[in-house]
């Protein structure tokens, strides 16, 4: 067990002050925008008594951090997410999807840090947020006949045959990926008026049932004029998640978080395919070969107690949630991070090796678990998130 020191991305969508107030900081005007903890090479933590970052640790000694079966890399990046604006329009590949798109632009010959890459390794990147704040998100493709009528409502004549598109017949999937296809194969101007008009309708048009969605509407707008995202996103579900409360997000979903501070743990890869809102590389025929156009409703979780195992159907790592009494203890076995969000806590081991002392931890702060650390337990007064392996 050892306390980790973690990395601040800068990213101009982020939030100001929410993580420095979670570090006890004050905020000097830049954008805060995540706080990793993990070991993954663009912002390895460092071990505060070793003084070595994570990533060369784990080379070091992976049995001893990881487990014999483990491999030979951290399995998971734990993030605190602070949007203090929306982040892109974009979709993850699978473990197929990803390795053939990694070997495809490395036969291409195109760097791996080209601004124009789309595949930057040959992992999955599935991943689940989980609620600090109110935490505001696009997700997954709402039922076509739904959306039809909210773009009905608007009364914007350049929506008519996209209304078509979804209120006609056939499958619902097949409609909303039609609807997807319309809309990105517009050429520029095209997209640029289109955009103009639905901003403007949204501002004065009431739809019951779709206020949060018509008022971020010329939020996007502003934030990115003219750019195809924003009439996408009125494609897909609006969540708000309550503190707590969770939403995991698998391959294919398109999405954009918007605004809120969360906990955030993915597989600690760079594959983002892009379709908007963002100046970074967009990469639309690829994101509509990824895309799940199959209608879904999000599955938000929720916590059913103190101690919450939250659900994350591809298996690649794990996140519970534990808000701590000042009684009992709550076991953890490693490899995995412990991150306090409330309060503080204190991690104990049952047979201390390499001269291990109980590890306290305050808001804000994280600490490793090894794999061969044994019998270690969470105790203390705050509310804990940990990430670990499978």
């Amino acid at each position: 067990m050892e306390r980790l020191e973690g990395e601040i991305r800068h990213y101009h969508w982020g939030d100001p002050s929410a993580i420095p107030e979670l570090l006890g900081r004050h905020a000097d005007g830049r954008p805060h925008a995540e706080l990793w903890f993990g070991a993954h090479p663009g912002g390895p933590s460092r071990l505060v008594d070793a003084g070595t970052t994570l990533d060369d640790a784990v080379a070091a000694d992976p049995e001893g951090i990881l487990g014999p079966d483990g491999g030979d890399d951290f399995p998971l990046l734990a993030k605190v997410l602070a949007a203090g604006g929306p982040l892109s329009l974009q979709v993850h590949p699978d473990a197929v999807q990803a390795r053939a798109g990694f070997e495809r632009e490395e036969a291409a010959g195109i760097p791996r840090d080209a601004p124009e890459r789309t595949y930057r390794d040959p992992h999955p990147k599935p991943e689940i947020v989980c609620a600090l704040t109110p935490f505001s998100a696009k997700c997954g493709l709402r039922a076509p006949d739904r959306t039809a009528v909210l773009l009905g409502c608007l009364r914007v004549e350049g929506l008519g045959p996209l209304v078509d598109v979804l209120s006609g017949p056939g499958d619902p999937a097949a409609r909303l990926g039609g609807a997807v296809e319309w809309l990105f194969a517009l050429d520029p101007e095209a997209v640029a008026d289109l955009v103009d008009e639905v901003t403007r309708a949204a501002a004065v048009v009431a739809v019951s049932g779709f206020e949060d969605e018509l008022a971020w509407t010329g939020r996007l707008a502003a934030a990115y004029p003219g750019d195809v995202g924003v009439v996408v996103a009125l494609l897909l579900n609006h969540v708000v998640l309550q503190p707590g409360q969770a939403l995991h997000l698998g391959a294919g979903n398109l999405h954009s978080y918007l605004e809120g501070v969360a906990v955030e743990v993915m597989a600690p890869s760079d594959n983002v395919v892009r379709g908007g809102l963002t100046s970074k590389h967009v990469d639309v025929d690829e994101l509509r070969r990824l895309l799940d156009t199959a209608p879904m409703t999000p599955d938000v979780q929720s916590p059913s107690g103190p101690v919450h195992a939250y659900r994350v159907d591809s298996g690649a790592f794990g996140l519970t949630r534990a808000v701590l009494d000042g009684d009992g203890h709550v076991g953890v076995t490693g490899p995995g991070i412990a991150l306090v969000t409330e309060g503080c806590a204190q991690l104990r081991g049952g047979e201390p090796r390499r001269g291990d002392r109980p590890v306290d931890l305050t808001r804000g702060q994280a600490a490793l678990v090894r794999a061969d650390d044994d019998g270690v337990t969470l105790a203390g007064e705050g509310v804990v998130h940990w990430a670990h392996g499978v």
